[in-house]
Parts: C-alpha cells; sequence; structure tokens
C-alpha cells in the first residue's frame, strides 16, 4: 500500500508554534502558550519525540499519517498521546479543570494546521464544579484588596473594582499606559479609559478610573516607576493574576472545592451590584462594562462626550470606593437621584435633536 504523505508536511515556518499563537488574541495567548509548553513537555518523555527539533508539530504530521493508514495498521497516535497527556498531567497535580485548559490549547494548535484534535475515548476528566461568585459588601473588597502585599495588585484590584472591566481588558497590551496618559498626568480625576472597539463585544466605549484607583495607580508608578506610553500599564497574563488572588482570599477566608469565588472577575461583578444597588441605570452599567447595548442606547451613548460620561459617573463613584465610610456616604433620596439621572438622559435627548435638524 502506497502512504500518502500528508500535506501538512510542506507547511515550512519558522516557527510553527508562534505562528499558531501570534494570530490568537492577547487575552488567550499566554493561556494557549502555557498549554503548549506543557504539552511538548510531555512530548519530550516518550523516546520517539524526545530528540525532534519540533514535537509538537511532529505529533500533527504523525496523527496525519496514521489517519492515512489502513485501519487495522493504525496505531491511534492521537488517542494514545492525549490520554497520555491527561494522565502526566494528573500525575502532576493539576486540576481537572487546568487539565481541559491545556489539552484545548493541543486542539486549536491542532485547527490551525487543519489537524483537528479529538478527546474522544481518552477519558478526559470531569470539570469541576464552579463555585457562585463571592457576594462581596464594599467593606469585604476593601480588607481583601488591602491586605495584598503588593501596590501591583491593590492598583490591578482597584481598577477593576472601579473601571468595572474584564481583566483581559486591563492587563497586558489591551491598556497601554498612552492611553490614561493625558488626564493623569495633568491630574483630572476622575480618568477616562477609553477603548474604542472591545475585544469581545466591539462596542466603543468609555469608561473611568476614580480617586482610589489613581491613589494606588501612583503607589504603583512610585514603587515600579511610570511605564513608557506604549507599554502596558499591568505588563502580566491573567492566570498570573488568577493564581494571586487564590493566595490572598486562601488567607482571609475558609477553603472551597472549584474555582476560586474570590477571583479577579468576581470584582467586576460585585461593582456592578453595587452601582446597581446606588441606582446607577442598567443600560450605563452595561456600557462602562463595554457590554453590548441595544442600537437606540448604543447610540446616544457613543455621542455623549467624555465630559459629560465624566460627570456621571461622579454622581456614582462613591458607590465604588471603599474607604469612604458607610454614614459618610451620599444620603439622597431616590427621587432625587432619578431626578439627577433624568436629567442627564433629557439633555442627551436635546444634543441629538439638535444634532438631527443640523
Amino acid at each position: 500500500m502506497v502512504t500518502v504523505e500528508p500535506a501538512l508536511s510542506s507547511v515550512i515556518m519558522p516557527s510553527r508554534k508562534e505562528a499558531f499563537l501570534g494570530a490568537l488574541q492577547p487575552s488567550t495567548r499566554d493561556a494557549y502558550r502555557n498549554g503548549l509548553n506543557k504539552f511538548e513537555a510531555y512530548l519530550r518523555t516518550l523516546p520517539e519525540y524526545a530528540d525532534l527539533s519540533d514535537p509538537l508539530f511532529n505529533f500533527l504530521i504523525n496523527v496525519k499519517k496514521d489517519r492515512n493508514l489502513d485501519v487495522l495498521e493504525m496505531k491511534y497516535e492521537e488517542r494514545r498521546i492525549v490520554k497520555g497527556f491527561f494522565g502526566w498531567l494528573e500525575e502532576k497535580g493539576y486540576a481537572p479543570k487546568s487539565r481541559l485548559v491545556f489539552v484545548a490549547s493541543v486542539q486549536s494548535f491542532g485547527l490551525y494546521y487543519q489537524v483537528p484534535i479529538s478527546t474522544k475515548f481518552t477519558d478526559p476528566p470531569a470539570s469541576t464544579a464552579v463555585n457562585e461568585k463571592c457576594e462581596w459588601t464594599l467593606e469585604m473588597v476593601g480588607k481583601f484588596i488591602e491586605s495584598m502585599d503588593s501596590s501591583f495588585y491593590q492598583s490591578l484590584s482597584t481598577s477593576l473594582l472601579q473601571c468595572t472591566l474584564r481583566l483581559s481588558d486591563v492587563i497586558g497590551e489591551n491598556l497601554p499606559y498612552r492611553v490614561i496618559q493625558n488626564e493623569f498626568e495633568s491630574g483630572i480625576v476622575p480618568v477616562c479609559i477609553l477603548i474604542k472597539n472591545s475585544e469581545k463585544t466591539q462596542v466603543r466605549h468609555r469608561t473611568f478610573l476614580g480617586s482610589l484607583a489613581v491613589k494606588k495607580l501612583k503607589a504603583y508608578f512610585e514603587e515600579a516607576g511610570t511605564p513608557k506610553p506604549d507599554e502596558p500599564i499591568y505588563p502580566i497574563s491573567d492566570r498570573t493574576v488568577d493564581e494571586y488572588f487564590v493566595r490572598v482570599a486562601k488567607k482571609m477566608f475558609p477553603a472551597w472545592t472549584g474555582q476560586n469565588p474570590y477571583g479577579p472577575h468576581s470584582l467586576r461583578g460585585a461593582a456592578s451590584t453595587f452601582l446597581s444597588d446606588a441606582l446607577c441605570p442598567e443600560s450605563a452599567i452595561e456600557y462602562l462594562g463595554g457590554h453590548s447595548l441595544d442600537k437606540d442606547v448604543k447610540l446616544r451613548y457613543r455621542r455623549r462626550s467624555t465630559e459629560r460620561w465624566r460627570l456621571f459617573y461622579n454622581q456614582f463613584e462613591w458607590a465604588l470606593d471603599y474607604t469612604i465610610k458607610p454614614d459618610e456616604r451620599p444620603k439622597i433620596s431616590i427621587a432625587e437621584l432619578k431626578q439627577v439621572i433624568d436629567s442627564f438622559v433629557s439633555q442627551d435627548a436635546d444634543a441629538l435633536s439638535m444634532m438631527g435638524e443640523s
């Protein structure tokens, strides 16, 4: 029988892994790199892959060759290797969810080179049950952040709380210093973060860093130095942040099973709750967090100026500042606050009307 050489072998790249990683969004790149590094380490424990210069790509080639063989001659390379990788990860002590994520990076690598990898018949682990997010109070959030032993993490955590963005929106290349540089260095507070296109929803939106986040940011810069305009404010991976939050949470709270209910994403959820309790309109909370909006609301919000949004954010910043004592928080009535909000909405409508007439 003539064996057909797979088309894969004709693909020549200086670094096939890096070519794949370069095609990913920054928010997933580090996680997939970590998974592929683990897989490569496992492959090098196998004699047939130990001395190869590119064991990852050779695995794909072998899978492709194996599929071209007659059924009686197949070695089921894909199934054998993936099952072995799951077992190797378990021996190393990785949690079920981590094992699944690492193998998912291998599957994505395979898809990039048009060699789909299946986990069927490989005994994949069952995902560990996921906890509910912590039911934070503002006071709990304050104790949690202040217990962190790093100005970097205190700043990052406070920024997450006050800008309500996802972790991936504020770390690495997604938030370079130039985005806030002018206002931050001019002493304007709250500092606007203008994100032209959210990676998740493609919504152009603004959000802000309030007084407390600015204070924490200054402390972090004083210790670590101010980044250059095109350098990230928080040069770190989401996995590293998650691991740090686990360490801090275990010092403050009883042990738990499943994912960390006190993770960085829980602060984003808490911030939305705090704003909602302060009677901030739901659509404004969605806008500040970079979520998708109904067409008419999106149009109105995108045309609202930065200064209009800054004034609006000022009305609710107290709800995201744990240094303000409960008895010092605004005593504004529901009726008064609704009047303030209605005024903003009315002025936005008038502005749109004038633009239409012109």
